[in-house]
């Protein structure tokens, strides 16, 4: 979130209020000096400031027009607003949002799992899913914001944090059905500018809103080799899934909520229930990311859950109109319903009025397990008694390549993995990779690390999400015997402290032969040749190794290797012979000599 920077205006105004909070008494709780329902005085600004910190009593008939921001609450923020207005600098208005404005903000990554250092991108956006025009009021031009957090909900980068902005306070209006939209590109260091360790990661959009009701939402990934693997399931959604709930009491009868079929509407496809824990009415939703659960109500999108909401956090979900408060409060609950004991469960409270409210417990991979709803003093509890889970017809397939392999101790092998669909609109389908650990360690692009276990078999595993389902494929893997791999033609010895001497055959030889003394760096380097070039009138000589595996524990150095090579045939003459190295080159002359003596005179 930015850090708002104020204004010269602002900061005198700002003086000036706190002049006057700290030397004026207290005032009768009335809006004196207010010419109309939205004009505010600095005098003002100071009543409102004294009501949010606790110096005046709230009105008897509630906050009126002290709450300026329209939240319901009478905060400092409403005190700045106020302020802002009656310096001139902005008026202080609450956001053109409505009871029934459900603005919808999503978020995505390119990917759901990256290779350490792989940068990841994040996409966000946030439409006015309403049939009104929407106002906020902004610090800059940047509206929108991406921070990336651990799998704690810690913050680990902020992207405002990095960019330059305009500290300028503005409005800005997002007409019906349009967007506002962000590409940001993470390189997996914090704000300190630090490589962060592998893990699984939240990616969250905001709306970067000044003031007031604000919206974010959230996505997964994972880095590294230690990913967490796919966001589990809370909703399942599939047509043909069917929850039957009991009254653990008997009092009530038990209830039947059901994926009935499927609706598209505005460009979206949702599910049709044929109810939801808190009504037996139809009821159509879709999940369009790892964090939303959006409620199809009336023509617009409410978000009914937002699955990744840390513990203690809160959303506002409207239901026909009616604002229902809701919050994550619990992220690991367990709850004992006649079908079992759920652990993992998320545990979501809405509060719809004074006298009514429900609790939801959604288990991964099953969804609603029960819910207690009140209504007045009289609270109903429904437990989970059956879940049926459709049996879907696959509709992708996933191939992995090598199907089997044997795998050399302590060497790497790289799997890929294709998957066709039958979707109508085929795109890219990210591959996860994961692997049994008796074998080895895979990253989550596919490649494999080989334990040094002689004899062990394991599987590494492909999988992708296609639509709502998850698809897999498997390799057997058999860890064989250790081999020396010579990896290239290493020229890596050390020359400079070597030699190159030559011996020349006599009258008639078209030879020469060379004595090379060199030193590799260890004894892990195994001596192979020397590598000869003549080019024209040199002759390049250049050490050969290969790494010995597997590697001796404690490689003692440097290791000399002195050899002999013979160079030809060759044209009679001088030539130049170089002995090339990793540090460097040494050089020296040899004469190839004539065929036939010199005659005599």
């Amino acid at each position: 979130m930015r850090k708002l920077f104020l204004t010269p205006q602002m900061a005198t105004a700002i003086a000036a209020a706190a002049f006057f909070f700290v030397l004026s008494p207290p005032c009768p709780a009335q809006m004196v000096g207010a010419s109309g329902p939205h004009q505010y005085t600095l005098a003002d600004a100071v009543r409102v400031l004294r009501i949010a910190v606790g110096q005046m009593a709230m009105p008897d008939q509630g906050p009126g027009i002290y709450d300026v921001n329209g939240d319901g609450l009478v905060t400092v923020a409403d005190a700045v607003l106020a302020l802002c207005e009656a310096v001139g600098l902005a008026p202080a208005s609450p956001p053109n949002v409505g009871t029934s404005a459900n603005p919808v903000l999503t978020v995505q990554t390119d990917n759901s799992s990256y290779a350490t250092g792989q940068p990841v991108t994040v996409h966000v956006r946030f439409t006015n899913t309403t049939q009104k025009p929407l106002s906020w009021w902004f610090v800059g031009a940047d509206l929108l914001n991406v921070i990336i957090r651990d799998a704690n909900g810690s913050e680990v980068w902020d992207w405002a944090n990095h960019h330059i902005h305009s500290y300028v306070v503005a409005k800005h209006t997002l007409s019906p059905g349009q967007s506002w939209s962000l590409d940001v590109v993470w390189n997996q260091k914090d704000d300190r500018g630090n490589p962060v360790p592998s893990g699984t990661y939240q990616a969250e959009g905001e709306l970067d809103v000044m003031t007031g009701h604000g919206y974010s939402a959230r996505a997964l990934f994972s880095i590294g080799g230690q990913s967490q693997g796919p966001q589990p399931q809370y909703l399942p959604l599939a047509g043909g899934n069917t929850w039957t709930f009991v009254d653990p009491t008997g009092a009530q009868p038990s209830r039947t909520i059901a994926v009935v079929g499927a609706k598209t509407e505005f460009g979206h496809e949702y599910a049709a229930l044929s109810g939801t824990p808190d009504s037996p009415e139809a009821a159509f939703l879709r999940q369009p990311d790892d964090d939303l659960v959006l409620q199809l109500v009336g023509n617009q999108d409410s978000v009914r859950y937002h699955l990744l909401a840390d513990a203690g956090s809160s959303w506002t979900f409207n239901l026909s109109g009616v604002p229902v408060h809701a919050t994550m409060v619990d992220r690991d609950a367990t709850l004992a319903t006649p079908a079992g004991t759920f652990a993992h469960c998320l545990q979501v409270a809405f509060l719809s009025g004074p006298d009514t409210s429900w609790t939801e417990w959604l288990a991964p991979g099953v969804g609603w397990v029960g819910w207690d709803q009140r209504i007045n003093v009289r609270v109903t509890s429904y437990r989970l008694a059956r879940y049926l889970q459709a049996q879907q017809p696959p509709i992708g397939t996933i191939t992995i390549t090598p199907a089997s392999a044997t795998v050399p101790a302590g060497t790497q092998l790289r799997f890929t993995a294709t998957v066709e669909t039958m979707l109508a609109q085929p795109r890219a389908i990210p591959v996860l990779f994961t692997c049994d650990p008796t074998i080895g360690a895979i990253t989550p692009d596919g490649l494999f690390a080989a334990s040094r276990t002689v004899g062990a078999q394991g599987l590494v595993t492909a999988s992708a999400t296609v639509g709502n389902q998850t698809i897999t494929a498997q390799a057997k893997v058999t860890i064989g015997p250790p081999t020396v791999e010579v990896l290239q033609p290493f020229s890596e010895a050390n020359v400079l402290l070597g030699s190159v001497s030559v011996t020349p055959g006599g009258v008639g030889t078209d030879h020469l032969t060379f004595e090379v003394k060199v030193q590799f760096p260890n004894a892990n380097w195994l001596p192979v040749t020397v590598a000869t070039s003549a080019v024209g009138n040199t002759i390049y000589l250049v050490p050969l190794a290969q790494l010995r595996y597997p590697p001796l524990p404690v490689p003692f150095g440097p290791s000399p290797f002195d050899t002999t090579v013979t160079v030809g045939p060759l044209k009679p003459g001088d030539y130049s012979v170089v002995l090339v190295g990793e540090d460097g080159w040494i050089s020296t002359t040899a004469t190839v000599p004539p065929t036939m003596p010199p005659m005599e005179g």
